[in-house]
């Protein structure tokens, strides 16, 4: 097995790193953290245990480096001289915290299965025999980095604010459903300017477009793309049951105003 260095390709050296005692100290350079080998995968990777999460992590040995070889400030596991003599409580702490996982997550995925049962009653319920898809709004977080170009959005939990006959997208509808939610009463009266600032004229007429209606995404939203602000669009209702999870959560949740 070999490392890609600056200065071409090295053999992984792993004599004396696959049959570490347990007890065994390892530190990650870069990050502070410490963690202890409390016991094997399999032959060829250690089971460590976080020191203060005591979150369980593997190890395999040809990722490790002896601390004494360390030369630089780069991120890498190296094996420490010392030994924790207390290895056998950090294990049974692990443990303990894996199973509170394990029962914290059966716990979590029953009460999602009420809410998704509840939320497909209230749709069955509330749902008009005409009605193809809904208006909804979600609160939009700009998480962007532009010191590391780095350029995304997140989307909050969704409220529903009108039903549609219809799957078209139409600003106009949106609009009018806009007006019915206090956090998205300013998207529902249409904007004298569009993003340059010019108000529509018989000259430009043809590509004028008020300045919260994007056509890309087809949403409304007050703001630029990238920014922190409500979003109304359109959600059609899925002939697959499956795929309108994000609508049951906001009936079963009472996000919605129809």
């Amino acid at each position: 097995m070999y490392q890609i260095t600056s200065n071409g390709l090295r053999k992984i050296d792993t004599v004396g790193k696959d049959n570490l005692p347990l007890g065994t100290k390892l530190y990650i350079n870069g990050y502070g953290n410490t963690y202890v080998i409390t016991g094997r995968k399999n032959t060829a990777a250690y089971f460590a245990v976080n020191v203060e999460t005591h979150r369980i992590r593997i190890f395999e040995p040809y990722a490790l480096e002896f601390i004494k070889n360390k030369k630089d400030s780069r991120i890498q596991v190296y094996i420490l001289d010392d030994v924790e003599p207390n290895w056998l409580d950090l294990k049974a702490k692990a443990l303990d915290l894996e199973r509170k996982n394990i029962e914290t997550k059966k716990l979590a995925a029953i009460e999602n299965e009420r809410i998704l049962a509840e939320g497909e009653k209230l749709l069955t319920e509330k749902r008009p025999k005409w009605a193809k898809a809904v208006i909804i709004a979600y609160f939009e977080s700009n998480v962007s980095d532009s010191m590391t170009d780095y350029f995304a959005l997140t989307k909050g939990k969704i409220y529903i604010l009108a039903w549609s006959k219809h799957k078209r997208n139409l600003f106009s509808e949106m609009r009018k459903a806009a007006a019915k939610m206090d956090e998205t009463k300013h998207l529902s009266m249409q904007p004298k300017y569009d993003v340059n600032g010019d108000v529509l004229t018989e000259g430009n007429k043809r590509w004028w477009k008020p300045r919260d209606q994007d056509h890309d995404r087809m949403v409304l939203k007050n703001n630029l793309k990238y920014s922190s602000d409500w979003v109304v669009c359109k959600m059609a209702i899925n002939s697959d049951d499956t795929y309108n999870c994000d609508l049951k959560y906001a009936l079963a949740e009472g996000r919605y105003l129809i």
